[in-house]
This record gives C-alpha cells, structure tokens and sequence, in this order.
C-alpha cells in the first residue's frame, strides 16, 4: 500500500506535467509558423495538416475557429470560419508555406491555442500537439532624456 501511495505522489505530478501545451511568446505585429507535417501517435503516416484551427483565450467563449487551405471547399478556404461554417471578420492572416502555417501579424486578440486539422486521432497526443500562444506587446523605445 506504501509502495502504491509514493509511487502515484511521483507519477501523477510527472503525468500532469506532461500532458501540458507548449506556451510560446509572440510580439505584437510578428509572425509565428505552426509545424504542419506530423506523424500518428503510433510513429506512423507523416502527414501534411490540411488547415489549423484556434481556440481564443477571449471573445469566443472556447469556441474553435477553423482555418483550411484551399482544397475541396473554395467558398470558405483561406479564410477563418467559426463552427458553423461562418466566416469570422477578424483574424490574422495566415500563409502555407515549406515551413508550414505562417500566421502573420498576431495581434494580442489572437492569443489562444492552435493546432492542425486534422488532428491526430489519439485525444491525448493530439492535445499535447496544441500550441499555446501569447501574444504580448514588445518593448517600448525608450523615451527622451533630458539634459541637466
């Protein structure tokens, strides 16, 4: 019963450790590039993500946002589009590159989690492929300084 007791008091901060999101910082006005080639959980199918999508810290409510690269929808592709197929007004721009999913000119209103579409069929290891970005204001010139 000891054994069992210190072995969950290790594994279970080990366990919540690890099933976190990487957090990146982002400056106000830069890109960041999301990775689109993954491969399934069981090291298998290296894929190309087809769009990505993005769940916002603020104004939606959790709701994801959908980005898909032009294909087989040519009404909605390029664009952000919430969960019923609706084109959302405001969203940064985002470009597919060699590199992968440039979203460019993040604002601190784009704060939030993205990932790529399709997700990996595995709900962990398709949540722990989520990025977490926090989009902050970068420094500020420094001001004037005054003579004596």
């Amino acid at each position: 019963m000891i054994r069992i007791l210190f072995i969950s008091a290790i594994l279970l901060p080990l366990l919540s450790h690890c099933s976190s999101e990487i957090s990146v910082p982002v400056i106000s006005g830069r890109s960041y590039t999301l990775q689109l080639e993954y491969q399934n959980a069981d090291g298998t199918n290296s894929k190309k993500a087809e769009g990505i999508k993005r769940q916002l810290f603020d104004e939606t409510g959790g709701k994801w946002q959908y980005f898909w690269f032009c294909g087989g929808n040519k009404k909605t592709c390029g664009k952000w589009v919430d969960e019923k197929n609706q084109i959302v007004p405001s969203g940064p721009k985002v470009t597919k590159t060699s590199e992968g999913a440039v979203i460019s000119n993040m604002q601190i209103r784009d704060s939030g989690k993205y990932a790529r579409l399709p997700e990996d069929p595995n709900a962990l290891t398709a949540e722990l492929q989520q990025v977490k970005l926090f989009v902050q204001d970068g420094p500020k010139p420094p001001g004037k300084v005054s003579k004596y």
